[in-house]
């Protein structure tokens, strides 16, 4: 060991007059303009006189992971989008945000009425519907995001995700299937109501969700389910209109012929084999 100014160690004159070690200070990553992972739709400024961006918060009964992952960069939002067609299938990855305003009455299907119409859905006949979707709220109170996905003949399988850079509404969602399969993958931060429906088939809950799933009802080939913390005063309103007191998420999954499979978007996929075990399981 060199000991500075040691007469014995003639190389220490040249540390002692070395001066202390000056670190350059990194660059904030405040300053300046960040990039909105809502599409082009929005962007979001940043200065250091300024609050964070939004970051949500896990809803009461949430689980302590609360989405995170933010949609492609170059993904262009859209609200009240209605795509059907026939003989193929519906494939796609969608920016669903309610801040960005409808289109006019011409580019709408006929009928469709903009107070209660679904602002996101996916039709197919004779071909499965496939779907990633981010969802991103507006801001306004007591907003739920209405969406639709469905087959005559076909298998449903719907992710769906919300931004962790815009506010989070409340989750209607409806996948159908009259033959074929239903998967829905949800957040986390899901909480709300479940309706599981099928004549000819099986249900299952991922082993994330089973444990956090309420049962409610089994009844008629309908099973109903509270996932994630229950209100208090155990009095909650869907997004049909059903029941009064606070307002909770609702997720619908419907078919005929096929097994329903529910679990959480950043949960592995289940195997075919699985599946198509416990649908022949569910006929015994």
């Amino acid at each position: 060991m060199i000991i500075p100014n040691d007469p014995k160690h003639p190389e220490s004159k040249e540390l002692a007059s070395v001066g202390p070690v000056q670190r350059e200070e990194e660059p904030s990553a405040e300053d300046g303009v960040r990039p909105s992972t809502l599409g082009s739709s929005r962007a979001i400024l940043t200065h250091p006189q300024l609050p964070p961006p939004y970051a949500p918060q896990a809803a009461a009964g949430s689980s302590a992971k609360i989405d995170t992952v933010a949609p492609p960069p170059d993904l262009v939002g859209v609200n009240y989008c209605f795509i059907n067609q026939r003989n193929s299938t519906v494939r796609g990855t969608y920016l669903l945000d309610l801040a960005l305003p409808p289109p006019p009455a011409s580019a709408l299907p006929a009928g469709a009425v903009l107070d209660t119409s679904e602002h996101l859905k996916l039709e197919s006949h004779n071909g499965s519907v496939v779907a990633d979707v981010w969802v991103a709220g507006s801001g306004a109170e007591g907003e739920r995001a209405r969406m639709h996905f469905g087959t005559q003949n076909g298998s449903c399988k719907v992710k769906l995700y919300t931004s962790p850079f815009a506010a989070r509404p409340l989750l209607n969602v409806r996948v159908v299937s009259h033959n074929g399969s239903c998967t829905l993958f949800l957040p986390r931060s899901f909480r709300g109501q479940l309706t599981l429906y099928t004549v000819n088939g099986g249900v299952q809950l991922s082993p994330a969700v089973a444990p956090r799933a309420a049962a409610l009802a089994n009844v008629d080939n309908t099973r109903t389910y509270f996932l994630g913390e229950r209100p208090r005063a155990n009095k909650w309103a869907t997004g049909d209109g059903a029941g009064e007191g606070e307002l909770v998420d609702d997720a619908n999954c419907w078919t005929k012929n096929g097994g329903v499979y529910v679990r959480y978007n950043d949960e592995p996929e289940a195997s075919f084999t699985s599946m198509v075990s416990s649908f022949f399981k569910a006929l015994r």
